[in-house]
């Protein structure tokens, strides 16, 4: 009985490394470390996890991060990553953020968190235009069949946007401004092709088509406008010097409105970085008489409230780890911490005894698991003050509420 057992153990080892050896055939070293690592997530997965039926309210859940965790980094920090989560899991759930799984919550804590992945309110798309005449367009009369077939092809393309076709019309308009370039509809169709792009949240593509569009010297075109809608995509690709830049380009415009909203968003972009000087200082510059004075001055009274958060010492945490649970418990994750003060208690109870009782096999091997949990116990204690801070830094930046779209 025993050798079959054995041999299906065998099996299970040689198809996970098998497919561990697939996943990675990019490398020239083999991952020895997965023939481990594989069987005994393989096993959790496929044999234990169906008995609960999903019971982990985590996402992923325990196994998988732990299968992306050791695919991702090296041996050592997978291990102290998954133990960290292991004693983390269904706990402290105000920590993390909500989503639908399968019709069921599930509470967010992937591998990799990315810090400072911030949006504030009121910043959705809203529709505009960049020219500056929108009633009518004039057509010249030099070559009547151009000017018919252009006209057919613009009204043709904005058909299809109007329809919700939005590729499609942005085709029909980068067509009609390579068969027809000195139309009458070519600012008109370049206008229409960067605002779709801008609405379909292809940031970079309508920067790189407002580039081309500056080079024109056309002027029906709002070059203002369009630096401000260029600032405002390079600001939600998180590209903050870019937008900045864009921003400090318009503060001689004759619009005054669209002056305040830089000075707004400018100042965003070093709220999203934590500048909170840089950021009261552009919030400051905007005028008295502005619309949005009051605006500027509730975002410099919240940044000087950015500059005090009550921030835990990810040192400190990792220090008061040496006690399990204590490290989790200074990060406010209270059913953390009794769990790693439990788990870690157990094991080191465990391991003792059987050393004491001359079972120095079983003793070794739970060494070796006390040995992970304890050192995960400590490495998720500053894993966790940092993403505790992040939280903290988040829930505060999310104060600064907009009132337009852009």
């Amino acid at each position: 009985m025993r050798k079959k057992y054995l041999l299906v153990f065998l099996i299970l080892i040689f198809i996970s490394s098998f497919a561990s050896f697939a996943e990675a055939n990019t490398t020239t070293v083999f991952p020895y470390h997965r023939l481990v690592t594989n069987t005994l997530s393989y096993g959790y997965k496929n044999i234990i996890s169906p008995v609960n039926q999903s019971s982990c309210s985590m996402y992923p859940t325990c196994s998988q991060y732990a299968i992306n965790s050791f695919k991702k980094d090296s041996f050592l920090v997978a291990w102290l990553k998954t133990s960290d989560r292991l004693i983390r899991c269904s706990n402290d759930s105000d920590n993390y953020y909500r989503v639908l799984v399968n019709g069921m919550v599930r509470f967010y804590d992937p591998v990799d968190y990315k810090l400072n992945e911030y949006e504030f309110k009121n910043s959705n798309y809203k529709s505009f235009t960049l020219t500056k005449v929108d009633n009518g367009i004039d057509v010249p009369n030099n070559n009547p069949v151009q000017n018919v077939n252009a006209t057919l092809l613009f009204e043709f393309a904005q058909n299809l946007e109007y329809e919700g076709q939005t590729e499609k019309a942005i085709t029909e308009y980068k067509r009609l401004l390579s068969y027809y370039p000195k139309s009458a509809y070519e600012a008109k169709a370049m206008e229409s092709i960067f605002r779709l792009l801008y609405k379909q949240e292809k940031y970079l593509e309508a920067i790189k088509w407002g580039k081309r569009i500056l080079r024109k010297d056309n002027v029906e075109i709002d070059f203002d406008k369009l630096r401000y809608f260029m600032g405002c995509g390079y600001y939600r690709l998180e590209n903050f010097d870019q937008a900045i830049k864009y921003f400090k380009e318009l503060r001689n415009t004759a619009n005054t409105e669209l002056i305040a909203r830089t000075y707004l968003l400018e100042g965003l972009s070093y709220v999203s970085q934590e500048k909170w000087d840089e950021a009261i200082d552009i919030f400051s510059h905007i005028d008295i008489n502005s619309p949005y004075y009051d605006k500027s001055q509730e975002f410099i009274s919240l940044s000087k409230e950015g500059k005090n958060l009550d921030l835990k010492d990810p040192k400190l945490a990792g220090t008061l780890a040496v006690i399990p649970g204590l490290g989790y418990l200074y990060s406010g994750y209270n059913e953390a911490a009794r769990s790693s003060f439990f788990v870690n208690s157990l094991f080191i109870w465990a391991t003792v005894k059987s050393f004491e009782s001359g079972n120095n096999g079983l003793g070794s091997l739970l060494a070796v698991f006390s040995a992970g949990f304890y050192s995960g116990n400590i490495y998720g204690s500053v894993q966790t003050a940092r993403r505790k801070n992040d939280l903290i830094k988040q829930e505060h930046i999310m104060k600064f509420d907009l009132d337009f779209k852009f």
